[in-house]
């Protein structure tokens, strides 16, 4: 019997044994750490093996010698990958990831490779190679290099062993991953132990024994840690449980990465076959087996990353069939000798790989290629004579198994594919009826649409329980959207929509807020007990084995996360499938809240106002309709529109941040106030309106519309703010159901109409009229005609004459606008002026005045009078302008009007807005030459200060106080103050409306200057001014 064959291939077996953990490990998962470092260790425990079967069955002591110095890649190396793999997975932070913890590992394995490879120093020394019937054994002395040997196995194994059983202690609560460490432990003692006899015994048999079957004692430490790796995942440092989706198309990605894995192992089990029959059976020239072996393992490797490569299926399929054409090419090399014998048949299962990938010009191309390799053989060897032995059916009877598997995996992917188009197809259905359902989702009906959207997947996800968690913005706090559970499994199922839980009372939630990825887990038992034991808890608890929880992301943001659970576990390619249908459902549930919450806030911003959240008009007129819709007309509704009436003074001195906060505080106090017994909407900037249902009768609507004013009479506190309280003016106008309105429009218009009224007199508080509504209809009226009324021409002007108290002759004119519509209709200026400045006409009709009063001054000195002064009234509205001065400037220039004979009238009331720029103004006017009067003085509020600051020429003592003047004292004492103030000032003095001789004797005897009224004289005409002048002379004052 052939003692060394049989334990040659034994080793290389042995060899073929690690290769096959280390690369199902990287193929797992390459990302991992560990999985790199057991791959790395059981790639120096293959070398060691393949060496060593090498070394066994060499054919002369040179290759054996070559081949036991090349050994120290794998023996002399593994030690120090051992080391470094442990504290990896113990995770000791105090040596992992430090130089120089790296430099005190691989320095001795760096040392023996000096040493003792190839080209070391001691390999001549160490290696002296002698034939026994077991194989070569090395027959070296004992020496120093024995020592260094012990030191090396005796120091890294302690070193293992310490550190284990240091992380062992720190393992206090989990047995389980204790016990698995103590198997660990003792897998390692044993293959050390017989590693440090080996180097100590003396040269006897028992020792050669050791040295040759040492390499098998390390496969109990492999198979423990692969089976941790593959089963427990206690060594495992995978992505936790985090899955990456393959975004396939539906023409078999998922087949096609089975297909190159598939190829991949299977030239992996070639190479592998392939050298074992060529070297140790065939006896075939160790370096042609080792290239051919090599170049196929590469071909496997290739053929594996392949999809990695290249995206595109056009370019996929070229790769492999240049993978494929160069194995075919490698295998007939390898027998060309021969013609080929046997090998040929290789085509067939490269072809088989060709047709799965589903294009028949690369099957065409590779077909082809083939039949030219055999022109060429057949050229080159047209007979050859071949002899058939053992070795020989061992190859074919290796190439019928390969070809069983390939022909198996055919079929079994033409059925796949059968099954995944069906599944593709249901799937659409699914997701299309889901999306169709989705188009209608709002904010009322979506736990309806989930709730479909559940029922629907449910045939092609197959779940037992799902559910939708809805984050809050901390990531503390979840709420429980929506859940479905099969009816036999209800009883097991915890959650209830609307139920609100801790995210930190739910392990799964945290890895999936952290890297916003899929989870998912195919096996409970699979998840880590050192990491996940909360986990395998949460789940296991309720009977289930296997979860997926989907991320839902909306603007990249983590908004919610779907969870599907099941009892049974899932298998690796429901897996995938199941993860693309889901990620589909997460994306629609994204889309989904983002159209509920763009119609809501759609819906907001039509509804309601975003300051406040009260209603705005939209929301009014639906509320105050409903409510309408459902009242007799016996019964009363009131409708308050309430208006800060100096809201737009507050926000032009103190900026609109204030004016804002003083808004809502006043909707703090109205809701207070009011008590929710009434509609509160807010529908202009500054005005609110109030719809009060429960109103029995006028008396009850009057004291809620003082209780309203009542409230507003303390100021409005504005902590934190520049100023600490401001005062806020109410203007309430009331329109009630059924008198002033029966329907919505009509009730908001008259309750406008009322609070208008309100705001344009003293009253605080105005119940719309018949009268008042008659009386805006009239205005409005007029309003429109008064826009046509300068362009056609209804206009003019009429001149009263301001005589002198000395010398009773003319001494000035002041220019009156009159309006007579196209009906020879005369409206009073009282009436028609308030509207030309609410509308801003008075800016052009007031420049058409100073126009036209220019005109006649000039008129009058071509009609031979002398230059007299003319008066023009102004409205505040004209200050406002910012071309008024310019405009005033252009028209004296036009006329060329001496400044000095003009002189413009204005009212202290003209002075209570926008002060400053009013005074500045006035001074320009003042610069320029122009004469200002104070008209209607003593009227209203006066104030002795503000007076100062006008620079005025001329007081005019208001008809109120002429009126009175002869009959009572007080008024009589107040016009002689007003003129003693007036000289004190040094401005002239003159007296408005003084229509009887009395009244006009009396201002002459208190040194008044001028005298204007009817009892001199009515505002005249152009033609009746003249004919005045003439009869009662004039006289220019300087």
């Amino acid at each position: 019997m052939d003692y060394a064959l049989i334990l040659s291939v034994s080793l290389y077996l042995c060899g073929c044994f690690y290769l096959f953990f280390g690369i199902y490990a990287i193929y797992a998962n390459i990302r991992s750490k560990v999985n790199r470092m057991f791959f790395y260790l059981t790639a120096t425990l293959g070398i060691w093996a393949f060496c060593d079967s090498i070394v066994n069955s060499a054919s002369s002591a040179e290759v054996s010698s070559f081949w036991r110095a090349f050994s120290v890649f794998g023996w002399g190396v593994f030690y120090a990958i051992l080391t470094h793999f442990i504290i990896v997975i113990i995770n000791n932070k105090a040596f992992i990831n430090k130089p120089r913890t790296h430099f005190l590992i691989y320095a001795p394995a760096f040392i023996n490779v000096i040493l003792f490879a190839p080209f070391g120093f001691l390999h001549q020394y160490q290696n002296r190679m002698a034939k026994s019937e077991y194989g070569w054994i090395n027959a070296a002395p004992p020496g120093f290099v024995r020592i260094w040997l012990v030191l090396y196995f005796a120091i890294y194994s302690l070193t293992g062993i310490f550190l284990l059983l240091s992380w062992w202690k720190k393992i206090k609560q989990d047995k389980f991953i204790k016990r698995h460490l103590i198997y660990f432990l003792l897998s390692i003692i044993l293959p050390s132990t017989v590693g440090i006899l080996s180097n100590i015994l003396p040269n006897i048999p028992f020792r050669f024994f050791l040295l040759k079957t040492f390499i098998f004692f390390n496969m109990i430490p492999t198979i423990t840690l692969f089976t941790a790796l593959k089963r427990y995942g206690i060594f495992h440092q995978k992505e936790k449980t985090v899955y990456v989706f393959h975004e396939g198309e539906i023409e078999g990605q998922s087949s096609r990465l089975r297909l190159f894995e598939t190829t991949s192992i299977i030239f992996l089990f070639g190479s592998f076959v392939s050298f074992l029959i060529g070297h140790f059976f065939m006896k075939k020239p160790l370096n042609e087996e080792i290239v051919l072996s090599a170049s196929v393992f590469i071909i496997a490797l290739v053929s594996k990353y392949i999809p990695y490569m290249a995206k595109k299926h056009s370019v996929q399929n070229a790769l492999f069939l240049v993978v494929c054409m160069f194995g075919m090419v490698l295998y007939t090399l390898n027998a060309a000798d021969i013609g080929g014998l046997t090998t040929w048949t290789v085509y067939i299962i490269f072809l088989l790989f060709t047709v799965v990938l589903g294009t028949r010009v690369h099957a065409l191309i590779y077909t082809i290629f083939v039949i030219i390799i055999q022109v060429v053989l057949w050229i080159l060897y047209p007979e050859v004579t071949a002899v058939i032995n053992g070795n020989e059916y061992a190859v074919r009877i290796g190439i019928i198994i390969l070809s069983f598997f390939s022909i198996r995996y055919v079929t079994r992917e033409y059925t796949s594919k059968e099954k995944e188009y069906k599944r593709f197809a249901q799937e659409q259905m699914v997701l299309e009826k889901i999306s169709t359902s989705f188009i209608a989702v709002n904010s009322v009906n979506v736990t309806d649409k989930i709730q479909e959207m559940f029922k629907m997947s449910l045939d092609v996800l197959n779940f037992n329980h799902a559910y939708l968690v809805e984050f809050d913005n901390d990531y503390v706090d979840a709420k429980i959207i929506d859940t479905f559970v099969n009816d036999q499994d209800s009883e097991s199922f915890p959650l209830t929509p609307g139920m609100t839980v801790k995210i930190a009372d739910f392990p799964v939630f945290e890895p999936l807020i952290k890297d916003n990825k899929p989870i998912m887990c195919e096996d409970i038992n699979k998840i880590s007990l050192g990491e996940g034991e909360e986990q395998r808890e949460f789940f296991s608890s309720r009977g289930i084995n296997s979860y997926f929880a989907i991320p839902v992301i909306m603007d990249d943001n983590l908004i919610s996360m779907l969870v599907i659970e099941y009892f049974d576990k899932s298998d690796v390619y429901s897996t995938e499938n199941r993860l693309y249908f889901l990620k589909i459902l997460s994306n629609m549930l994204a889309d989904s809240k983002k159209k509920i919450l763009y119609e809501d806030k759609l819906y907001n911003f039509a509804f309601f106002d975003e300051a406040t959240k009260l209603a705005n008009r939209n929301m009014l007129n639906k509320n105050l309709e409903s409510l309408i819709q459902d009242r007799k007309e016996t019964d009363k509704l009131a409708v308050f529109n309430i208006e800060l009436d100096n809201l737009r003074t507050i926000n032009d001195t103190f900026g609109h941040a204030i004016g804002e906060q003083v808004v809502i505080k006043s909707v703090k106090i109205l809701s207070e106030l009011l008590n929710n017994c009434c509609l509160i909407s807010r529908v202009t900037e500054e005005k609110f309106i109030v719809v009060s249902p429960a109103c029995s009768d006028i008396d009850k609507i009057k004291e809620s519309a003082k209780r309203i004013i009542e409230s507003f009479k303390h100021p409005i506190l504005l902590p934190g703010l520049d100023i600490e309280a401001l005062f806020v003016i109410v203007n309430i106008g009331i329109a009630v159901f059924p008198e002033d309105g029966k329907d919505t429009d009509t009730l908001l218009k008259n309750s406008d109409l009322a609070n208008f009224e309100a705001a344009s007199t003293d009253e605080r508080i105005v119940f719309c009229s018949d009268q008042l509504k008659d009386r805006v209809n009239e205005n409005t009226l007029m309003t429109h005609r008064l826009f046509q009324s300068l362009q056609n021409q209804e206009f003019s002007l009429e001149f009263q004459p301001q005589v002198s108290c000395r010398s009773s002759k003319t001494v000035g004119i002041e220019a009156l606008l009159r309006w007579t519509t196209s009906d020879n209709k005369r409206i009073p200026p009282d009436r028609f002026i308030p509207i030309l400045e609410q509308t801003g006409l008075i800016h052009d009709v007031g420049l058409w005045v100073l126009d036209q009063a220019l005109l006649e001054h000039n008129r009058l000195i071509a009609n031979g009078f002398p230059p007299l002064r003319v008066s023009v009234n102004l409205s505040i509205v004209q200050f406002r302008r910012e071309d008024f001065l310019d405009n005033v400037t252009k028209l004296i220039e036009k006329h060329r009007v001496d400044p000095k004979y003009i002189e413009l009238e204005i009212t202290e009331s003209m002075l209570s807005q926008n002060f400053a720029d009013t005074i500045d103004k006035l001074h320009q006017l003042k610069k320029s030459g122009i004469n200002i009067a104070v008209d209607d003085f003593g009227k209203g509020y006066s104030s002795l200060h503000r007076l100062i600051l006008i620079p005025f020429d001329r007081i005019k003592i208001d008809k109120t106080i002429i009126d009175n003047i002869t009959s009572e004292k007080k008024s009589a004492n107040i016009a002689r103050i007003i003129i003693m103030l007036a000289k004190t000032l040094k401005a002239d003095i003159t007296a408005e409306g003084v229509e009887t001789s009395e009244q006009a004797h009396f201002v002459r005897d208190i040194a008044c200057d001028e005298i204007q009224g009817y009892y001199y004289s009515k505002p005249l005409p152009a033609e009746a001014l003249e004919k005045f002048l003439k009869e009662y002379g004039t006289e220019v004052r300087g």
